[in-house]
């Protein structure tokens, strides 16, 4: 059994078990020869043309708001923001979710997203105090602007390329679509509708280069999806139990309702984006910033001369340096005193305390003697001090001391 069309596995699956629950119709063939001038215009299907020439739009206005500092919109952000901006005024918020063609969760969690990056503003209705409009912020009024700069260039080069006639033509025909899309009725609240076209698969090794498909509500169970590749595709609903997601890319794609081992996907992207943040002041920024960086695996955020911000998927250590006229009245004995007197301690989570330990004291600091190490509520806990003796605990959980043994 072959792999639909948008699907393909990169890796030998004679020996996989893999059921396909799909009709290939719902599948885009991404990959038609566009050196041959008669195979794209006149042999590849209409909604393969529009799925490609749409990528030459996003690619072009993803890039130039990347490059302007504004690359944390999400999937739909831009047809939102365009859409605003072209209208010029606020816009009725029950509508706006009806034009996004989402479910009512979906939409709403958009609209929260780009209201919290500061794309969007809520207000409420001035005609009818009981509804609330959309309307662009300052920020978003930019990003817009970056929009439509993008979009100006890629129209200016399909103008060189074809002429102003068939540019009109192509415009003339994608209109009538848009029409024909508008009239065509939906099914009744009373009819049943027909699921999503779905992939199961179950297998140990199955390593997908997955673009431009539809692969809502799929189900893949103790699957080895390791250096898959996800783009643009729609993943809603679909359920990953027990998979490996090792070096896996996914852009650019729907995880409305995706789950992974239970857990929904946009559960944990907001816990990843909603990080907790601790502070810590330093007499010696650079080897203070240095000890929790090696010791912590956390990368480096951003670095300036009086300050560290050191980042973790949920957590944020800004190291700050102390105002020299304070920090000349500081003085770090060697080894460090321990600053035991302070109110507030670091807390972190890290795979091996024994190996902590050892790192701890090659980076200036330590942790405490193995005596002095004791377990609460599922982990084993150790105290020690950084290079200038702030106190800090460290936490190692016990369901993976117990794998170890």
């Amino acid at each position: 059994m072959s792999a639909p069309v948008g699907v393909r596995l990169r890796e030998d699956y004679q020996n996989a078990d893999i059921v396909l629950l799909v009709d290939y119709q719902y599948f885009v063939l991404y990959d038609f020869d566009m050196e041959n001038a008669d195979s794209p215009a006149n042999t590849a299907s209409m909604p393969t043309l529009l799925r490609q020439a749409r990528t030459a739009y996003a690619s072009a206005m993803r890039t130039a708001l990347a490059e302007a500092g504004y690359d944390d919109i999400p999937k739909n952000g831009l047809y939102v923001i365009g859409g605003l901006a072209a209208k010029g005024a606020d816009f009725p918020m029950g509508r706006l979710i009806a034009a996004l063609q989402l479910s009512k969760q979906a939409a709403g969690q958009l609209i929260d997203t780009l209201v919290t990056r500061g794309y969007l503003q809520r207000s409420v209705d001035d005609e009818d105090r009981r509804k609330l409009t959309i309307g662009l912020t300052e920020r978003g009024c930019v990003a817009a602007e970056v929009l439509a700069q993008a979009r100006a260039t890629v129209d200016a080069q399909v103008l060189a390329l074809v002429g102003p006639e068939d540019l009109a033509g192509a415009r003339r025909a994608l209109v009538a679509l848009a029409q024909i899309g508008r009239e065509e009725p939906g099914p009744s609240p009373s009819e049943p509708v027909e699921p999503n076209p779905a992939l199961e698969i179950k297998t140990r090794t199955a390593t997908l280069d997955v673009q431009n498909a539809n692969l809502a509500q799929s189900r893949f169970d103790d699957v080895n999806l390791r250096a898959s590749v996800f783009n643009n595709v729609a993943l809603a609903d679909a359920r990953f139990v027990n998979v490996n997601f090792k070096n896996v890319s996914i852009d650019d794609v729907n995880l409305t309702g995706m789950t992974i081992n239970g857990l929904l996907v946009s559960d944990l992207i907001r816990a990843h984006e909603g990080r907790a943040m601790a502070v810590l002041y330093a007499k010696n920024i650079e080897v203070v910033q240095s000890f929790y960086k090696d010791l912590l695996a956390l990368r480096v955020e951003h670095m300036a001369s009086d300050h560290v911000l050191l980042g973790a998927p949920r957590l944020q250590l800004a190291v700050i340096q102390v105002p020299p006229q304070i920090a000349a009245t500081i003085e770090i004995s060697a080894p460090p005193r321990r600053r035991s007197e302070t109110p507030v301690k670091l807390v972190f989570e890290v795979a091996s305390i024994a190996k902590t330990r050892e790192l701890a004291a090659s980076l200036g600091g330590e942790l405490y003697p193995l005596e002095k190490e004791w377990t609460y509520q599922g982990f084993r806990v150790c105290d020690g001090q950084d290079p200038e003796g702030n106190v800090v605990r460290f936490r190692e959980r016990l369901e993976r001391i117990k794998k170890s043994v």
